[in-house]
């Protein structure tokens, strides 16, 4: 009981996190900008991309049929933006309103590893449980999990249909 107490809070945590971070990214995709390393393409569509997605998440941790596939979406979410998190700590980007001293890149680099596994434990996610635990209720409505929907059409491309994901044994 105590545990769940705690994931709830957890999540209720996250949940502000992203959708700070979201509106953010919605409504100042500019100040983001600088610290997009340069390998990303449109970068200022990737800005805008990254918080709907935060904004998803921080919806999808209060949705019971959702919560473990938001805490994995999130986990991969917060490694993803890791690179833009060093490149603004290793060459002291100036963003307004953030600091640039290595007080605040030095804890916010090492924190971001904690943030992944809260994701995943605030979900109930450990590292024993399948991915498709987390996509059971896609596999059940016949669909594929969000982002995934063109795998549909992927005729011949190595895609294996939803109907037979029961079928595909673990390497």
């Amino acid at each position: 009981m105590r545990q769940d107490l705690q994931r709830c809070a957890a999540r209720l945590g996250l949940s502000a996190l992203y959708l700070a971070a979201g509106i953010a990214h919605l409504t100042h995709p500019d100040s983001f900008l600088p610290i997009m390393p340069q390998i990303v393409p449109f970068p200022r569509g990737v800005i805008l991309v990254t918080g709907i997605c935060e904004i998803a998440g921080a919806i999808a941790l209060h949705v019971p049929r959702l919560v473990r596939l938001a805490g994995i979406m999130l986990a991969l979410y917060a490694l993803c933006v890791w690179p833009a998190n060093i490149k603004h700590a290793l060459f002291a980007v100036e963003v307004a309103g953030l600091p640039t001293g290595w007080w605040y890149h030095g804890p916010r680099l090492a924190l971001q590893p904690v943030l992944i596994w809260l994701a995943l434990w605030a979900t109930d996610v450990s590292a024993g449980q399948r991915l498709d635990r987390a996509l059971e209720p896609f596999k059940s409505q016949g669909k594929h999990a969000p982002g995934h929907q063109l795998a549909d059409h992927a005729d011949g491309m190595g895609v294996v249909p939803v109907a037979k994901l029961d079928r595909v044994q673990p390497d």
